[in-house]
């Protein structure tokens, strides 16, 4: 049993990043509950502790040993120069799996064009020390002022210029701001005290932690499938299917058939989820910890992807490469569409996911045989 003093005290980021990190620890394989007015959310894991803190503030108390880690952005560990070590960087933020820019930006019709043009002007922006280094690295003597928030609407009656933080750039675009230049590229991080780090169970913990968060990030980025294929047509398959690996090809019950496994990479807007639809389906898995999530082809994927009518090798690579190019680029609507031509089923974007209470009753239907092919190509 765990007693305070050996638990890890961590820090979750309140604010921008608070759901996806939450959404994070869930496929991850930790549960977060955080009450309505609460700042010390429960967790199902007696080894930890959590405090809901503002990225901005985060590195200060994990320096200061108040907290023995926590997950910030590497931008705040630089404006608060705080000394704390950084065990891993976690490339997501609010929106997508990516990491983030801090930009000079002006005006569109501003006759700022590069950053000596800042030469005795205002810049607002939340990040002053960031800002006044980036400054002193190129010799320009601006006027650097904190900036509480709503930072684009400060041009041009308050200030010059802003730094702000952009992960898309719509914002800056909404409000007819133009970039100058890039001051810092930021992402997530998971900090840590430098004497915590220095305990071997904590840090084994913090470690353990940081592997399963990165593993939940790299399976949102891949797409298993299984598909069963003729024997016969299998090359012509395996000639459009692209895979990471070489993908695992099991022999099914059926020796005229077998079970192809792979993985691909979608575009990162198309995370493909599907119900089963008119009682056909094929599943794929992306296993993080125990998590596995289901994705559908239909059972009529295999007959219009490989035979159609089609007698040839060639018309089967054909239709192959038709249906795999356009899940690739148009993700959950190709799905769709796919899924009401082939099996005539209305699906809608909101049927496609999954409970786990689903995902656990799936797996009990699927034999241990299967099921572990299945964990080998994920």
């Amino acid at each position: 049993m765990s007693t305070p003093s050996s638990r890890l005290k961590l820090g979750i980021p309140k604010g921008s990043l608070q759901d996806a990190t939450i959404e994070l620890f869930s496929r991850a394989g930790w549960k977060i509950t955080l009450g309505s007015r609460s700042y010390v959310p429960a967790i199902d894991d007696p080894e930890i502790e959590c405090l809901l803190l503002r990225a901005q503030e985060m590195a200060r108390y994990v320096q200061s040993g108040a907290l023995d880690a926590g997950i910030t952005g590497h931008d705040w560990v630089v404006e608060t120069a705080a000394d704390v070590e950084e065990l891993a960087e976690l490339v997501y933020a609010k929106q997508r799996l990516a990491r983030v820019r801090w930009v000079l930006a002006v005006p569109e019709d501003s006759p700022i064009r590069e950053l000596r043009d800042l030469q005795g002007k205002v810049i607002a922006t939340e990040v002053v020390h960031l800002t006044e280094k980036y400054l002193q690295r190129f010799g320009v003597n601006a006027r650097v002022e904190f900036s509480w928030g709503a930072t684009e609407v400060k041009v041009p009656q308050l200030a010059d210029a802003i730094v702000e933080v952009t992960e898309t750039g719509s914002s800056l675009r909404a409000n007819r701001l133009r970039i100058v230049d890039t001051v810092l590229e930021s992402a997530t991080v998971f900090i840590m005290n430098r004497a915590a780090a220095a305990d071997s169970a904590k840090r084994e913990k913090a470690e353990n932690l940081i592997l399963m968060l990165k593993g939940a990030i790299d399976a949102a980025s891949k797409v298993g499938l299984l598909l069963n294929v003729r024997r016969d047509h299998l090359p012509a398959v395996l000639a459009v299917l692209p895979a990471l690996k070489n993908p695992t090809i099991s022999n099914l019950s059926d020796p005229d058939w077998v079970a192809v496994n792979t993985i691909i990479e979608p575009p990162a807007s198309a995370q493909t989820q599907s119900r089963q639809s008119s009682g056909h389906c094929r599943i794929s898995f992306e296993q993080d910890r125990a998590l596995m999530r289901i994705r559908k082809l239909t059972s009529q994927l295999e007959k219009h992807l490989l035979s159609r009518r089609a007698q040839s090798d060639a018309e089967a690579q054909r239709v192959a490469s038709e249906i795999v190019s356009d899940v690739r680029r148009r993700g959950d609507a190709a799905l769709l569409t796919w899924t009401n031509k082939l099996d005539h089923a209305e699906l809608r974007p909101k049927d496609l996911w999954f409970s786990q209470k689903e995902i656990r009753a799936a797996e009990c239907n699927v034999s241990p045989d299967f099921l572990g092919a299945i964990r080998h190509a994920a």
